[in-house]
């Protein structure tokens, strides 16, 4: 009864592409649909759309790649029925799980002092996602070697979650309440990274550079709370009609990054090297005294096996380079807000206490490197 249902799973993809000479585009779809091997009208289904642009002027100085995917999801198979190990060690003589009208057999069970091991079984779930992913690609040739690109990426995902909970799911000597829990969550997210990139070649001497910068921004939300006392089975869901919300609770966050970068590298007749990085990042979750900090690196190498004199002095030797190079680097990856105070409300009434302390000073992790090499 439990397992014996059957999984049934499709899985359909279509695509069209073509183009021309300079332009080649990509536009599908799928579907994904799979069921469960357990009893009820439980599945799974999905559904995305893609959409792929390449293009370069006739000149190859314009370029463009444009990507966008989207997806929707349904499912309705989350939190159901919770079976624990005991249903599986039942024994054939165990009560009847359904009285003969379709309805949880509680008696005969609580005369055993157990609960039903199908508690929850008419419980219903829905969770719906949308998912929208994408990127944008621009570069152009201003002029021989000096090429301008930039980068763009939004992101968009929002999931609504209902999970109905009708009394009958549950034994009626504990007097459980229609009820029903609600998840909405929304993330966005955008970076926007334009980059001046020069290329250039004097006799032996080659260079090549870039500046750039990078803007990014992610927001979050929640909202969460429970509905309950549904005077009908029928109204569950439909919050206007419940007796009283509880534990409600609404988290958000957001989180802004900046940063200014550039990088030169210059090599002489492909034997003498040296690399110098610099960049400044910003980023909201440290305190206002040190949001910014400045990072750089300088490195070297030395192609000895190129010079005239190694070659006719040592044959054998196919390759041979010195290097070192010192930098630091930063990191931002700690959670939101840190550098604040922070509080917690006390159970009972009205009361806060506090859970950390601010700090204007939370700064950037930083490490420094410097390495040598042969």
């Amino acid at each position: 009864f439990l397992f014996g249902g059957t999984s049934q799973t499709t899985n359909a993809n279509l695509v069209f592409s073509g183009g021309s000479d300079n332009t080649s585009f990509r536009v599908g779809g799928s579907y994904f649909s799979q069921g469960t091997v357990y009893p009820g009208d439980y599945d799974y289904n999905k559904v995305t759309g893609v959409f792929n642009l390449n293009h370069s002027s006739a000149d190859k100085k314009f370029n463009i790649n444009l990507s966008v995917n989207y997806g929707v999801d349904v499912n309705n198979l989350v939190g159901n029925i919770s079976l624990n190990s005991a249903t599986f060690l039942l024994p054939p003589n165990a009560p009847s799980i359904f009285n003969e009208d379709g309805t949880l057999n509680w008696e005969d069970w609580g005369e055993a002092n157990l609960d039903n091991p199908f508690q929850g079984y008419f419980n219903s779930s829905t969770t719906q996602s949308n998912n929208l992913v994408s990127n944008l690609g621009l570069s152009y040739e201003l002029f021989s070697g000096f090429k301008l690109r930039t980068t763009l990426g939004y992101t968009y995902f929002n999931s609504e979650e209902l999970w109905k909970r009708p009394g009958r799911s549950y034994n009626p000597a504990n007097e459980s309440p229609n009820n029903s829990s609600h998840l909405n969550s929304t993330r966005k997210s955008w970076i926007i990274e334009p980059q001046f990139i020069y290329e250039a070649q004097f006799n032996k001497l080659k260079i090549d550079a870039l500046v750039g910068a990078t803007l990014q921004e992610n927001a979050q939300a929640q909202q969460r709370f429970q509905a309950v006392g549904y005077a009908s089975e029928s109204l569950i869901g439909n919050i206007a009609a419940a007796e009283n919300i509880i534990n409600p609770s609404r988290p958000n966050a957001e989180y802004r990054y900046s940063a200014l970068f550039s990088r030169i590298g210059i090599n002489w007749n492909r034997k003498y090297y040296i690399n110098f990085t610099g960049r400044r990042d910003g980023s909201s979750r440290f305190g206002p005294n040190n949001r910014f900090a400045n990072f750089g690196a300088v490195g070297a190498a030395w192609i000895f096996s190129e010079e005239p004199l190694i070659k006719k002095s040592f044959p054998f030797l196919s390759f041979g380079k010195f290097r070192g190079s010192y930098g630091t680097t930063g990191n931002d990856q700690i959670g939101d807000y840190g550098y604040l105070d922070a509080y917690e409300a006390t159970v009972g009434q009205g009361g806060l206490y506090p859970t950390s302390l601010a700090n204007p000073d939370y700064s950037w992790e930083i490490n420094k490197k410097l390495e040598g090499g042969v």
